[in-house]
């Protein structure tokens, strides 16, 4: 049976694109949502860039999925606004123990 995934990130870096082509292997499909905006290779987005980032994520949204991934801790508000599919939350670090942290480990606590 294969698992339809509806994945939100902030940058597609090279361990993230790791993931999904080790997790492709247990017939597990995907859509990757990114945050617009500059990647500078520090994750940094600015506020706007998230705002912008809620109206792609709604268009994709749909029953064709059968749970949301957020990756990085920032994506984990936009996951949770939803309430048909389970989320997954993968932390990546800075998003845990940088200034975002507070953000990130209250949105844990809601994630399946």
């Amino acid at each position: 049976m294969t698992i339809r995934v509806l994945s939100l990130t902030n940058a597609s870096r090279s361990f993230y694109r790791q993931q999904l082509r080790a997790v492709e292997r247990y017939d597990v499909e995907h859509t990757t949502i990114e945050v617009p905006g500059r990647d500078d290779g520090d994750d940094h987005r600015s506020p706007t860039d998230y705002l912008r980032f809620w109206r792609p994520f709604r268009e994709a949204l749909s029953d064709r999925y059968d749970l949301v991934h957020a990756n990085f801790g920032l994506t984990a508000p936009f996951a949770l606004t939803q309430r048909q599919l389970p989320v997954v939350l993968t932390l990546w670090g800075t998003d845990l123990y940088g200034p975002v942290g507070p953000l990130s480990k209250f949105s844990a606590r809601y994630c399946d």
